[in-house]
């Protein structure tokens, strides 16, 4: 959230720099998309009613982290994109599932077997579909 005197970023400029992390990712250049999705995080997290923002921003860093097997900060981002995520849509939205598979699939890989079936079990008590990453 802003403070007096900072800048706040339009939903423009932050889609803006979102969407090149994510052409990056998309072209393998994992590199460039890492430092690119940093400052789309910095960006959301100074708009107000960011949450989805956030989240987005996020759940792509997150999913760079893995690729690049920096599986703790993979979970980290994953696991405050989550938390902001279900905050914004609430718990039961496709995209909070979503990004909550997402996490399963890092925790599983980082050997976390215990966390990622308690997140199973909850995500369980909600029959509705998930999806993870690749």
């Amino acid at each position: 959230m802003a403070t007096k005197g900072t800048v706040v970023p339009t939903a423009l400029q932050w889609s803006r720099i979102n969407a090149d992390g994510l052409r990056q990712i998309e072209s393998g250049d994992l590199t460039s998309a890492t430092p690119t999705l940093h400052r789309a995080v910095q960006m959301a997290e100074r708009m107000p009613e960011s949450g989805e923002r956030l989240a987005c921003s996020l759940f792509a860093l997150g999913r760079v982290y893995r690729m690049v097997g920096r599986l703790d900060e993979a979970e980290r981002a994953m696991r405050r994109a989550l938390h902001a995520e279900s905050h914004a849509l609430g718990q039961s939205h496709p995209y909070t599932r979503k990004i909550a598979g997402a996490q399963v699939t890092i925790l599983r890989r980082a050997g976390r077997t215990r966390a990622a079936a308690h997140l199973e079990r909850v995500l369980a008590a909600d029959p509705r579909p998930r999806e993870g990453i690749s």
